[in-house]
């Protein structure tokens, strides 16, 4: 089978190409990417779609002008639209405190991405081949991986998942851009005899030579060493790369099954999760659900190991309510009774099925006041003792029907503060606010955040957790105070 023939059966099996659409290349100037503009040029027509490549100069080598302008010239001769970038990769590189070879990836996929969205294009090409994908294999597995490393490079894939933080500047409503590789299965040895058949004289990249860079020892050095042992172990780790690709793929299927129902809540800045349905996932469903919730808030897993999300998964194993994991890219998981939270050190979880308090406010009867977050609101009012309603029981969640005379009228609401204490209702003598909360079971992030219902400077009730007994409406209560909260606003959540 031809290399063209091979590119063809790929584009056909995984549906690569969009009838009338506009595809980017993704050209350097070395032999793939010449292949892979050969093969596509003499496609186009067949698939009725337009071509127009795009070249970065990524400012790495001395020759990089010279590959620019090639390209261009190969471009003119082809009658090919070109676009072309200039990027400064070692300065981006110290900047960002990456390697030149990730820096340059994500700059190239970048650049490729913005003339894509210039032109309107759905699919941007690269020419990455069969003796790429090995090398990928070889070094996630060296580095240490999982699925997501061991099965390399995917034929299909978006091009926002190629680079980190890409969805969050991508642009609310903008079309996601493909990115396919035609050439995956094709081996380096076939790509060199078809350029050589069609004529193709390929720019010359001196730092392919380089053994300072991590692929290239592994291209020059590694696996020639492991063909001594296993001549095919090239087509080997082609093969188990799609392989685990596979499963991935299904594994991917039942994340997000898992995710949508165990995840309780989530925005930019925290993701909560229902403890006992996590609990009872394998340790494999957990650490994806951790990943992808790690992902969903940095949109990286860079510097993310499996050592930092298996420690994380051990704490909450552990199941001591309270205990924290620290995580990199300033997050943490913290446990409560109900929930796991993993957010951004210093955040709290936003308590959407509770009002949230912070500073103080000076009540009067009747009224009502916005909480501080303005997504609650306080309410007060008097009412008769044989209004019907629960206020019988004391107090509701969110309601608390209280004693008037006995609980006053010099009202304010705040939150926690050291050595509060109340006489809650149904037990005997006093108890501090913190083991009240403790013996409900208010997760420890949660308790700073609780509305304090006082008066003259005596706590008359923890709202959503208990009244004091002193103001509890009883068979000769005169008038009743009705104190609750309404929700003014949903949480806004994302995704």
């Amino acid at each position: 089978m031809s290399v063209l023939q091979e590119a063809q059966e790929a584009i056909e099996r995984y549906g690569m190409l969009n009838r009338g659409g506009t595809v980017i290349l993704g050209i350097s100037g070395g032999i793939d990417s010449l292949c892979l503009l050969s093969v596509m040029r003499a496609l186009a027509t067949e698939y009725e779609i337009s071509l127009h490549v795009g070249h970065l100069n990524h400012g790495i080598r001395r020759e990089a002008a010279r590959d620019a302008e090639w390209v261009q010239d190969q471009c003119r001769r082809w009658a090919i639209g070109c676009t072309v970038g200039t990027e400064d990769v070692p300065t981006l590189a110290r900047e960002r405190g990456l390697s030149l070879e990730e820096t340059a990836r994500q700059a190239r996929y970048a650049f490729l991405a913005a003339v894509a969205r210039e032109l309107n294009a759905d699919t941007v090409a690269v020419g990455h081949n069969a003796d790429d994908q090995a090398e990928t294999v070889l070094m996630h597995l060296l580095r240490g991986a999982g699925l997501a490393g061991l099965r390399g490079m995917r034929p299909v894939a978006w091009l926002d998942e190629e680079r980190p933080s890409a969805r969050a500047v991508s642009g609310a409503g903008r079309e996601r851009v493909r990115l396919v590789r035609p050439l995956l299965t094709i081996p380096r040895a076939e790509l060199e005899l078809y350029a050589a058949e069609q004529g193709l004289k390929p720019v010359e990249d001196v730092t392919n030579a380089d053994t300072a860079y991590l692929r290239n020892r592994i291209r020059h050095e590694l696996l020639p060493l492991l063909q001594d042992y296993n001549p095919s172990i090239r087509a080997i780790l082609c093969r188990t790369a799609e392989a685990l690709a596979g499963d991935e793929q299904l594994l991917e299927r039942s994340i997000r099954k898992a995710w949508d129902q165990i995840v309780a809540y989530r925005d930019s800045a925290r993701i909560v999760y229902q403890r006992e349905a996590l609990m009872r996932c394998p340790d494999a469903m957990r650490r994806a659900l951790l990943r992808r919730g790690i992902y969903e808030l940095r949109q990286s897993l860079r510097d993310v190991s499996w050592i930092n999300v298996r420690d994380a998964i051990d704490v909450l194993s552990s199941g001591r309510v309270g205990a924290r994991a620290t995580l990199p890219g300033g997050l943490r998981l913290a446990i409560g009774y109900e929930q796991v939270l993993l957010c951004e050190d210093g955040s709290t979880w936003p308590l959407d099925d509770r009002p949230r308090m912070s500073g103080a406010l000076s009540l009067t009867v009747p009224g009502l006041w916005l909480l501080p977050d303005e997504r609650w609101a306080v309410c007060t009012e008097w009412c008769d003792p044989i209004k019907p309603g629960g206020w019988l029981s004391g107090a509701g969640a969110l309601h608390a029907w209280l004693d008037a005379d006995r609980a006053g009228q010099a009202l304010s609401l705040r939150t926690r503060q050291s050595g509060d204490r109340l006489q809650p209702l149904g037990i005997s003598g006093s108890q501090t606010v913190k083991k009240l909360m403790i013996d409900r079971r208010v997760p420890a992030y949660e308790r700073d955040a609780v509305p304090i219902l006082v008066s003259n400077g005596r706590i008359i009730w923890v709202a959503g957790v208990q009244i004091d007994r002193e103001c509890a409406v009883t068979a000769r209560t005169a008038r009743v105070l009705h104190v609750w909260f309404e929700r003014r606003h949903a949480p806004k959540e994302t995704g």
